[in-house]
């Protein structure tokens, strides 16, 4: 808006022709024939409307909207109910007739708001200065209309429909709400959950002991305490319907409940949110608020987004997707829990605990405000049914737990049947679970390296050779055979042999037998 000049002395003011009054009705009229549309002017003050009636009109209708007002959407006769409730149908029905007729449309309703303000603008700056003009010190004079500039850009920055809503640090204590516990000490509520693993490590079956644990205020794989029952809704889209219930049957079974305990569990396996059209979010939002759901999981998450590889590698892309995923639960008051996959190579260290950078794909692990990520420490089990996980808990609330999990789950043809069963391990066991492993392994390799042993004796025959040769015809470390060579007696003959005319010390398969001393007697290994 181009500076207001001062009016001369002793000009006269026309204050009807500084206002818009078809301006002030279609504002009205809009308000009048939805109210939600407060929301889109709220920025308005009643100062901003030039004729009184119109003005008590606004503030009557802002008045009973935040009080409460009983109207629906779309609801036209809502307000002259409320102005007859409250006794001021007479006096306002003027007003009310004149907006009602022409009321401005959703897409106008910003331009005729933003117009009440820049007539506002003009009045209060001419008038003011006009005032201003009639002091006779001079300095008061210039610092009365300093001061009516300053107004008017205040005016002119209120006007802006800020989404930002900055606060102080007591601001937001007196506001904020603070971390409420899904699981104690463990999961918050209202921040997202990643829960991630590779292909077939028990992420939907931790999922969902998961749900059912908020559904029925029951211990979260029966060592973590969950403080109060919610609603939960789950989206699976993997799995199926089958496996879903024999899931939660074997694990209501291990929690002691029945399935009518677990009514607040509500389980979705034919159709997944499509977060991909607004019209998919917004139904997503409406169902959620629908059925009152505290809890919202979708698995796997990558079905909710009809995408291309080339931008499930975009960072950008993807975070703008979980954004809009997040947003249109959290509107509906829930909580979301996503389950995606962990990066196949990261299946290579099963010793390490799995981390955020290990999530397949681009912006999880950005977007996660909290996060359950599992890696099985070994190969699956299947003669048992036990799956052996690493377990990584954590959030940005400053709270998580390591550890190591054992799945029990059976087989159809065990005695009982499938089951559900955690067993925590504690760190002397689990210590004892690595020192076995790794003595398993280094036997795995000992044997391999016997046989490879044996391949290359055999190949070179009674003549034998030296050692150097014979593990170079094996494939095998020298240093790591002669580190090993007193285990290796029982393969591995000394013998003599001759190259270019000089004997060297070197070996062949044993055929001879070997005499073991042990306590002064004598102990005859026989070989094939």
């Amino acid at each position: 808006m181009k500076r207001i000049e001062p009016p001369k002395a002793g000009q006269a003011l026309d204050a009807a022709i500084l206002h818009d009054a078809d301006a002030e009705s279609a504002v009205l009229g809009h308000l009048i024939v939805d109210q939600d549309a407060h929301r889109l002017v709220e920025y308005l003050e009643a100062d901003d409307f030039f004729d009184e009636e119109n003005r008590r009109l606004f503030v009557t209708i802002c008045d009973g909207i935040y009080n409460g007002l009983p109207v629906d959407r779309d609801d036209s006769m809502a307000v002259p109910v409320y102005l007859r409730s409250i006794g001021q149908w007479d006096a306002l029905r003027g007003a009310f007739i004149k907006a009602a007729a022409y009321p401005a449309t959703a897409g106008t309703l910003p331009f005729h708001a933003r117009m009440l303000r820049d007539w506002r603008i003009k009045r209060e700056t001419q008038f003011g200065i006009f005032d201003a003009l009639q002091l006779e010190d001079d300095d008061a004079k210039y610092a009365a209309i300093e001061s009516i500039y300053q107004r008017r850009d205040l005016l002119k920055v209120d006007r802006q429909e800020w989404r930002f809503q900055p606060k102080t640090l007591d601001q937001m204590a007196a506001t904020a709400e603070r971390h409420e516990f899904l699981v104690d000490n463990l999961i918050v509520a209202s921040q997202p959950l990643v829960l991630g693993g590779p292909p077939k490590s028990s992420k939907t079956g931790i999922l969902m002991d998961l749900c059912l644990s908020l559904a029925t205020a029951t211990r979260f794989l029966g060592i973590w305490k969950v403080n109060r029952p919610r609603r939960v809704l789950v989206f699976s889209g993997e799995s199926g319907r089958q496996t879903l219930l024999e899931t939660g049957e074997r694990q209501c079974r291990a929690k002691g409940l029945s399935r009518s305990d677990a009514a607040d569990l509500l389980i979705e396996s034919d159709n997944l949110p499509d977060i991909s059209t607004p019209a998919g979010v917004r139904e997503l939002t409406t169902f959620v608020q629908h059925i009152g759901a505290e809890v919202v999981a979708v698995d796997p998450t990558y079905l909710a987004f009809s995408i291309s590889a080339d931008a499930s590698r975009n960072v950008f892309e993807m975070g703008s997707r979980l954004r809009c995923l997040n947003m249109a639960v959290a509107k509906a008051g829930a909580t979301l829990i996503v389950a995606h996959h962990l990066k196949k190579s990261t299946e290579k260290n099963k010793n390490a605990a799995p981390e955020l950078e290990d999530l397949t794909g681009s912006g999880f692990a950005e977007f996660a405000r909290q996060w359950l990520l599992v890696r099985p420490r070994e190969a699956y089990d299947m003669e048992n049914g036990i799956q052996r996980l690493s377990m990584n808990i954590g959030g940005s609330a400053g709270y998580g737990a390591s550890c190591a999990l054992d799945i029990i789950e059976g087989t159809r043809a065990s005695a009982g049947g499938l089951i559900w069963d955690v067993r925590r391990l504690t760190p002397e066991a689990l210590d004892e679970e690595k020192t076995d492993q790794k003595a398993a392994r280094q036997k795995t390799n000992q044997e391999q390296r016997r046989r490879r042993l044996l391949d290359a004796l055999d190949a070179i025959g009674e003549t034998g050779d030296t050692l150097s040769k014979i593990c170079e015809l094996a494939g095998l470390n020298y240093g790591t055979v002669r580190g090993e060579i007193d285990s290796l007696e029982d393969i591995l003959q000394p013998c003599q042999v001759t190259k270019s005319g000089k004997d060297y010390d070197g070996y062949k398969r044993r055929t001879e037998p070997l005499v073991l001393m042990a306590d002064d007697a004598c102990e005859w290994k026989e070989f094939a």
